[in-house]
């Protein structure tokens, strides 16, 4: 069976396969990245669009909020945006943060006992049980990851 990172949660989900497509994120963007050159990540296709480095720090950013909730972390750091994020690393040392970073959360989020997930944690939206957050988590990662790959084949478009 292919997981689906757009399914919905319930208390009777199993927890691993959003875990492994949770901690999967940072492999899948060094792999489909490789050769991506730090030009064809600094472009964006618009000037409303976000480029490849500009979509990482956002996720980078958003992994501190899932850090502060699961691994007791101080969040992301004063003056970052998380809407508008400004990249302060090259690609690859990029990523590596971000494997870095996302391994600390799902570290946490492992140790996590089974019925710690349907407790109510707090979030900056409001509560959510550990499992709704995995699963936002998820379908978070997996929005970006497709704009990264459309922001990839638009930059490689504009060079031809």
């Amino acid at each position: 069976m292919i997981f689906n990172p757009r399914q919905r949660i319930t208390a009777e989900s199993p927890l691993e396969p959003f875990l492994e497509a949770y901690g999967a994120v940072p492999a899948i963007l060094k792999a489909e990245l490789r050769d991506v050159t730090q030009a064809e990540a600094s472009a964006a296709t618009r000037a409303d669009a976000w480029s490849i480095a500009q979509i990482i720090t956002h996720l980078l950013i958003a992994n501190a909020y899932a850090r502060q909730t699961f691994a007791g972390g101080s969040g992301p750091e004063r003056g970052m945006h998380i809407m508008r994020p400004v990249p302060r690393q090259p690609l690859e040392a990029l990523i590596e943060t971000f494997r870095q970073e996302r391994e600390t959360v799902l570290a946490a989020m492992r140790n996590l006992r089974f019925e710690e997930w349907d407790a109510e944690w707090p979030y900056r939206t409001g509560k959510r049980t550990g499992r709704q957050l995995i699963a936002q988590f998820v379908r978070h990662d997996d929005t970006h990851l497709r704009q990264v790959r459309e922001t990839l084949q638009s930059v490689r478009t504009m060079e031809v």
